[in-house]
Formats: structure tokens, sequence, C-alpha cells
């Protein structure tokens, strides 16, 4: 009987060393898709395009313009700004330079709330360089206060690691 239960020990111990090398075999890669927007932080992945949603920001009730603005320094001219896109204009203002309207917008996704998406082609991210800014994000008014900030925080651009584009 001894020697049975020996048998047994032995068998339950290479079961139990061949089960915790099976647990390391995986059926497939699992990736998660992380939002470019973790809390005040907006991260774009140069070269590819930025489509990032911002909830609850404040009401956009009675806006005639909305600024999206990213600059390296809070004292740079909205014209040197590193992004700049309004509602109605596009992409105003890449790295310094007049951007092209088309490939940058700033949409209202519930007004009341202040729901907001502000996406920014690839072809433009390509051009942005690694590091990190600050952001706003500031309304018009046609009514009451003119001019407000709804919110605020850090942009950031890490540096790709593939740069092959064809």
């Amino acid at each position: 009987v001894q020697e049975v239960e020996d048998k047994i020990d032995i068998i339950d111990g290479v079961v139990d060393a061949v089960k915790a090398k099976t647990d390391l075999i995986t059926t497939g890669t699992a990736i998660t898709i992380v939002s470019p927007v973790s809390g005040s932080t907006i991260t774009a992945i140069r070269g590819d395009t930025l489509s990032a949603a911002l909830e609850n920001i404040g009401a956009l009730t009675n806006y005639s313009k909305l600024w999206f603005t990213v600059k390296r320094d809070y004292d740079d001219a909205d014209t040197a700004a590193v992004i700049q896109i309004e509602k109605t204009g596009g992409l105003l203002y890449l790295n310094g330079a007049v951007g092209t309207a088309g490939n940058g917008s700033l949409t209202i996704n519930d007004e009341a709330t202040g729901d907001v998406t502000i996406v920014l082609n690839a072809s433009e991210t390509a051009k942005l360089s690694p590091g990190n800014y600050q952001y706003d994000i500031q309304i018009l008014r046609s009514a009451g206060t003119p001019v407000s900030t709804l919110t605020y925080g850090e942009f950031v651009v890490p540096a790709d690691v593939t740069r092959a584009t064809s």
C-alpha cells in the first residue's frame, strides 16, 4: 500500500509540474486598446489618427467659437501653437504654421453636458515632435461670459517605434 501511495505522490508531482508549464502557454495575444484620454491627459500616437473624446467639460450653449489648443509654452502665441483646432474652422495651426482645415476637427457631441471629440488626421500627427505639451479648450459665447476655459491638461506625444509608412 505504501508503495502505491508513493507512486501516486510522484505522479501528482509530475502532473503539477506539467500544469505549471502549460499554464504559461497562451492561445493568442490579447490587446487592450487604451483611450487617448486618461483623466486630463491626452495622448496622441505620432503617425496615428487621434480621436479624443472629452466628456462633461461644461455646457456649450450660446457658443460662437470653440478652440482646442496645444502649446509648448503657455506664453506662445496662438499662431505658434503645436495644434489649434476651431469648431468651424478646422485645423488652424500645426507646429506654428497654417494648418489644412479638413485635417482636424472639433465636434460637439452633447451641447448640454459639454461632450466633444477632437480628431487630428494621421498625416498631421506624423508631423508632431515627441514631447509633453499643454492643452486647453476655450469657448467664446455670444452672450454672458465672453471667453472661458472649459478644460485643460497635458498633451503627450510619445515617440513611435516603427517609422515605416510604405
